[in-house]
């Protein structure tokens, strides 16, 4: 019986673009990438910051950073939202004032999947 040899590195490409594959002198065998798939995890913060003035979030998990904030989307007088996608790590944060003036609490975290309701202290 004559031995395969195989050669790592190698890719088919699909219609959904590149997969993994292992090439073996006795044919092609493809693996799968294992996905997580997205969920969305959803922040509230429920605070009254004034007309003219807006709510960021800074801290990690996917588009965040401590260093610049994302705007949070009013969606009533003193009810603030922001939703972001994610795959398997806990979302941690903060929420500012006009993305300047920090929350005095500790950090948040919220779940991947989950929504969490808070409301911060200035």
């Amino acid at each position: 019986m004559k031995e395969s040899k195989t050669t790592p590195g190698a890719a088919l490409l699909s219609t959904t673009g590149m997969v993994p594959a292992t090439v073996k002198s006795s044919g092609l065998s493809v693996t799968s990438e294992k996905k997580h798939p997205r969920q969305t995890s959803t922040i509230q913060a429920i605070i009254d910051i004034g007309f003219g003035n807006t709510a960021f979030v800074r801290g990690e998990g996917p588009g965040l950073s401590w260093e610049r904030g994302q705007p949070m989307t009013c969606v009533k007088a003193n009810l603030w939202t922001f939703s972001i996608e994610s795959t398997t790590k806990p979302i941690v944060f903060k929420i500012l004032i006009n993305d300047e003036i920090w929350c005095l609490d500790d950090d948040y975290t919220v779940e991947t999947g989950k929504k969490v309701t808070l409301a911060p202290n200035f």
